[in-house]
């Protein structure tokens, strides 16, 4: 009995791993932004490069948070990692829609960047869960 409520009780819930997933890579978002601004404006990166950094900064942050996420949850990788990406964007598109009046430009570009990284991070970079192979130790008598 001890040993099925360790088992409940190890991993998170979904929704806490997706919102929090989510929060890491709106900040993670804003970080990096706030960095790539400072670079621009003291002229260490030309204003050419740095108009394609963007996009770079959206594929880190929704990793980070994906990663992050199912971390958290614990278990349902691949549906944490594509409800935090959906939630992401979702942020983004209302962000967008709030500063700018609905100018939306590259829209399929954010939103395949978005799904594939999460999709990507739900492949191969969440680990295993911690269900990995449990050696049995037999004893010869």
């Amino acid at each position: 009995m001890k040993r099925q409520d360790k088992l409940r009780r190890k991993g998170g819930s979904l929704g806490k791993g997706v919102g929090l997933g989510v929060g890491v890579s709106a900040l993670a978002t804003l970080g990096l932004t706030a960095l790539l601004a400072t670079l621009t404006n003291r002229k260490t990166i030309p204003y050419e490069t740095a108009a394609k950094l963007p996009l770079v900064i959206v594929l880190i942050s929704v990793a980070l948070g994906a990663w992050i996420g199912v971390k958290t949850a614990g278990e349902k990788r691949m549906i944490v990692c594509l409800l935090t990406g959906g939630g992401y964007l979702l942020l983004a598109l209302a962000l967008t829609a709030f500063a700018y009046g609905g100018a939306y430009r590259n829209v399929p570009a954010w939103i395949g960047a978005t799904l594939g990284a999460c999709a990507l991070v739900g492949l191969i970079g969440a680990g295993r869960g911690g269900r990995g192979r449990v050696s049995k130790k037999y004893r010869i008598r």
